[in-house]
């Protein structure tokens, strides 16, 4: 007999959402909520401006989708140019469709199909053309995998 496992993951305001650049802040959401600022950093070679969120998951990933929604908001004149949900060490990603770099929020949704048994890691990524450092805000991200 086996067990089922799945994942139901509901995050407001993001603890355990980490960012590489670990230079984050606070901002306030559609909802007046307290929601998570990520800083858009210059990348090494200065082409590009990009930030990331991850989680890592206490199972592995089944070879199955995972659906994502979350809601964020991009600074106005910002030029979007990858926009990616992927499992860390792994192949498995998928270009998700950037909402308008407007200032409002917007809901964002995506299903990644996963073909590696051993990933326990999420990442969400963004590269944008180079830009001032800017917060582009993240919250309500859920996820689940059945």
């Amino acid at each position: 007999m086996s067990t089922k496992s799945y994942i139901d993951d509901y995050t407001n305001f993001h603890y355990t959402w980490l960012s590489t650049s670990g230079d984050n802040s606070r901002v306030i959401d559609d909802k007046r909520e307290i929601a998570l600022g990520v800083k858009l950093t210059r990348t090494g070679d200065g082409q590009n401006s990009s930030l990331d969120l991850r989680k890592k998951f206490p199972v592995h990933f089944e070879q199955k989708d995972i659906k994502i929604t979350f809601r964020m908001s991009v600074p106005e004149g910002i030029e979007i140019q990858t926009f990616r949900l992927k499992t860390f060490g792994g192949k498995d990603y998928i270009d998700i469709s950037a909402p308008a770099a407007d200032g409002k929020w917007h809901s964002v949704e995506a299903e990644l199909s996963i073909t590696e048994s051993d990933r326990n890691e999420l990442w969400i990524s963004m590269f944008t053309a180079p830009t001032e450092q800017v917060l582009v805000g993240f919250n309500d991200i859920h996820i689940v995998q059945h």
